[in-house]
């Protein structure tokens, strides 16, 4: 049988396979994520067609232990090749954990208090969003305990718009460990808004139809998709999928005169922070849409590992954990110039400012093109 690329995805046995291997090497452990470990870049680019070991990091949660767990496990030969804990972190959020958390805050006597002396006695019109407490390094935030910070909204029915009616100066810290709410942020009564805010059929009336849209292929799709390889008129990459990062692309090709140009090695959307721009209780510490505190989001920051054309470049690649949640970040290679290259940052004539140039390793200006 043909060898996959080392960059092929996993499968769907080979998923099941190594979650199962370290499921049973961390008894009691929750799973949080799996994926593909990448080979390292010398053997990716230096792949011949042969059988490359296929590797699967886990990352798993103990929560009566509190601990970490990374588990790598070769999916080819199902055995598990390391077991690693990692205390004084934390994973990205489970699904499990949004649903049962709200439930614990609900039933907090004093979040209940708190929602009476607003006016709110019925707790099956309240909706909880649990989310990520994130480390602000606050005294709470030094304690070591994986926290949620819970925020409440009141439904005026079934299909409601939740958020159209926030309970506003009114958060609970939730060890999601021992269900226990270990604080409660209790500010001033903002009065609940009246308006429901929706925006169904039924509130806003029915809606002008729209044209048919129709999209058509009459010659069939112009790209083709062959084991996570992808190829689409002069060009060629692959494409993957990660639980933190979403989109992944690897080894971005043009082909030119039947020779594959190589762009760049890796790019994906790696972190993204949504700062609320609001000093309320509710809101300040908000992660919006971090992916390292919830897997699968959309983020933005782009993280590249460089272009494989040969070069004069020096290439320190490093990983590093993250606190806020499980997960090495990427290889950023950091470029040392050649001693021609021009500085990255020079005077300008034009218009009497600064330009900045970047400097390539070729030693051109990505400015001037000298």
């Amino acid at each position: 049988m043909k060898a996959r690329h080392p960059l092929a995805p996993l499968t769907v046995g080979e998923t099941a396979a190594a979650t199962r291997l370290a499921l049973d090497a961390c008894p009691g452990a929750r799973l949080v994520y799996c994926a593909l470990q990448e080979p390292a870049r010398e053997t990716v680019l230096g792949w011949d067609g042969g059988a490359v070991p296929r590797l699967a990091r886990c990352v798993l949660y103990d929560r009566p232990a509190r601990m970490t767990w990374l588990v790598t496990a070769a999916v080819d030969t199902r055995v598990v090749t390391s077991r690693v804990p990692v205390p004084g972190v934390q994973p990205p959020i489970m699904a499990e954990e949004w649903a049962g958390n709200a439930d614990q805050i609900k039933a907090d006597p004093g979040f209940r208090a708190a929602l009476a002396r607003r006016g709110v006695t019925d707790l099956s019109r309240v909706q909880v969003d649990p989310w990520p407490a994130s480390n602000f390094g606050l005294e709470v935030d030094r304690s070591g305990r994986r926290l949620a910070r819970g925020v409440g909204y009141v439904l005026d029915g079934p299909g409601s718009n939740p958020y159209a009616r926030p309970v506003e100066n009114l958060v609970a810290i939730l060890d999601r460990d021992t269900g226990e709410v270990i604080e409660l942020i209790d500010g001033d009564v903002v009065p609940i808004p009246a308006d429901p805010g929706r925006y169904d059929a039924a509130a806003v009336g029915a809606r002008p139809g729209l044209a048919p849209l129709q999209i058509l292929q009459p010659d069939g799709p112009g790209f083709t998709v062959d084991d996570g390889q992808l190829r689409w008129g002069p060009w060629q990459l692959r494409v993957s999928m990660h639980p933190i990062e979403g989109l992944v692309l690897h080894e971005i090709c043009y082909v030119e005169g039947g020779r594959a140009r190589p762009l760049l090695y890796r790019a994906s959307m790696a972190e993204m922070v949504v700062p609320y721009g609001s000093t309320a209780p509710g809101h300040w510490w908000k992660p919006a849409r971090s992916p390292r505190n919830w897997p699968g989001r959309t983020t933005s920051t782009c993280s590249v590992s460089g272009s494989t054309r040969a070069s004069t470049a020096r290439r320190t690649p490093s990983t590093r954990w993250t606190r806020s949640a499980f997960r090495p970040a990427r290889e950023i290679p950091t470029a040392t110039p050649s001693p021609t290259a021009p500085p990255c940052w020079r005077p300008s004539r034009r218009r009497g400012g600064w330009r900045r140039r970047i400097a390539r390793v070729t030693g051109r200006s990505s400015t001037t093109g000298r």
